[in-house]
């Protein structure tokens, strides 16, 4: 990092980007600009921490006399730059209502390459909104469970879980890298989480199905062997027997909607 500061900023970048705040100080002053208040954007990053998910959607339909900063000369590209810090600040704020962190990043990072193929600054804006409504949706069936007594181990295991979700997982791997017995990790988990490691890891692995099936181009065969099962039928009757139905008509159903 020093390195890379000796090398690449100099007194000339320095000086650009002094000019350039100015100009846009100036510039806001100048048209008597002013961002929309800080108030409520911690209103929904507070609703997302908590689950409260009407409360974020009060929110986020808040009128106020700002406006959005200008993140590019494309209006689009502002847009988007704008709704990845919004993403970003709304994952943070679902790791710190008790979202396991490689769950939230994972999630942030596919809205953020689903958010670049958009070319409609509408179509931006409703992602943004449905994805901050989803972290908090998301948190509020974390919370939903509080009366189970947060585990860090068993917390470790689940970021586990979902680092490996493209793979077969094994629960005595899971045990031997968590330096703990399978026995005594099984027990836990189901005491902390109230069902059990195999359905636990079943039950995330269909919903990461269910979003790939909407959001992305892969074919059905190629989720399947994404995910780690051992074939396209075997992954259909494991997400039948969850949505009482098949991915093909999961995706006819939903990614049409969305």
């Amino acid at each position: 990092m020093e390195l890379n500061e000796k090398n690449y900023i100099t007194e000339s970048l320095l000086a650009s980007m002094q000019i350039k705040k100015s100009e846009l100080f100036f510039n806001y002053h100048e048209h008597s600009r002013v961002h929309n208040p800080y108030e409520l954007e911690a209103r929904t990053m507070e609703g997302i921490r908590k689950g409260d998910v009407e409360r974020v959607i009060k929110s986020l339909d808040e009128t106020f006399t700002g406006e959005y900063g200008i993140l590019s000369k494309s209006s689009l590209q502002s847009a988007k730059n704008l709704g990845i810090i919004g993403l970003t600040l709304a994952s943070r704020a679902a790791i710190g209502g008790g979202m396991p962190y490689e769950k939230a990043f994972s999630l942030h990072d596919s809205q953020v390459l689903r958010l670049e193929e958009i070319n409609n600054i509408g179509e931006v804006e409703v992602m943004i909104r449905q994805s901050k409504i989803q972290y908090a949706e998301m948190v509020h069936e974390l919370r939903s469970g509080c009366d189970r007594k947060k585990n860090l181990l068993i917390e470790e295991c689940k970021n586990l879980i979902f680092r490996k979700m493209h793979t077969k997982i094994i629960i005595r791997e899971l045990a031997d890298e968590l330096e703990v017995s399978v026995e005594y990790l099984s027990a836990l988990f189901r005491k902390t989480e109230g069902i059990c490691i195999k359905d636990y890891i079943t039950k995330e692995k269909v919903q990461l199905a269910e979003n790939m099936l909407i959001y992305s181009q892969y074919s059905i065969e190629q989720i399947a062997l994404y995910l780690g099962f051992n074939s396209q039928s075997h992954f259909g009757s494991v997400f039948k027997k969850h949505e009482n139905m098949t991915p093909k008509q999961y995706r006819d159903n939903f990614a049409k909607k969305m």
